[in-house]
């Protein structure tokens, strides 16, 4: 009997690849990829954002658009981090319900792109609802690259009250890095963005 090793970061993303009849089967890793990210937003929606970190590269593209506390760009896992923190002391209750998953690609080359909807609550009580879609890219089973498209006028409404309210978090700059990537990174990351 033959044996295949597998790179662990391809078992957090999917079922063991495995060779039929010469041809790469992906089914596995589609459907591997699908489990991972409903578990890895359910895990997030009970502020077990590591979970996502562990998952994800040192070097990791984070876009969230909007002129407010939690827009902005972010080149590391590090201020990915601390982008979690503002959002759980902003959002203290939310939850995702995961619609739709699809996954295009291999282990080492993925982009998978996660419709979603979310609830819960801002940190003075009042409900939050959005929906959105976050397009992924995973590299050798890291996410390089996470973009997320949603309603970010709610998000900025949201901020706004709080920080009328004296919540200095909603009102603080964006966090980004504190110093931007070389050339060479940039270069990296541009490549990552779906359609490249």
């Amino acid at each position: 009997m033959t044996g295949y090793a597998v790179h662990s970061a391809f078992v957090r993303w999917g079922a063991p690849i495995v060779l039929v009849g010469g041809v790469l089967s992906t089914v596995g890793f589609r459907l591997g990829v699908e489990r991972n990210v409903r578990a890895t937003f359910r895990r997030v929606g009970q502020r077990d954002y590591e979970s996502l970190l562990e998952q994800t590269a040192p070097s990791v593209l984070h876009v969230f658009p909007g002129d407010h506390a939690l827009g902005g760009t972010r080149y590391t896992s590090d201020s990915l981090r601390r982008w979690f923190e503002r959002l759980f002391l902003l959002f203290p209750e939310l939850h995702f319900e995961v619609k739709e998953v699809a996954v295009r690609g291999l282990p080492w080359d993925a982009t998978v792109m996660v419709q979603w909807e979310n609830r819960g609550r801002a940190c003075d009580g009042r409900p939050y609802a959005n929906q959105g879609t976050h397009v992924l890219r995973l590299r050798r089973g890291r996410v390089i690259y996470l973009h997320e498209y949603l309603d970010s006028q709610q998000v900025a409404a949201v901020c706004l009250r709080l920080a009328r309210q004296g919540v200095s978090e909603a009102a603080a700059e964006p966090i980004t890095d504190r110093r931007r990537p070389s050339p060479q990174a940039l270069e990296a990351f541009e490549e990552c963005r779906p359609g490249k």
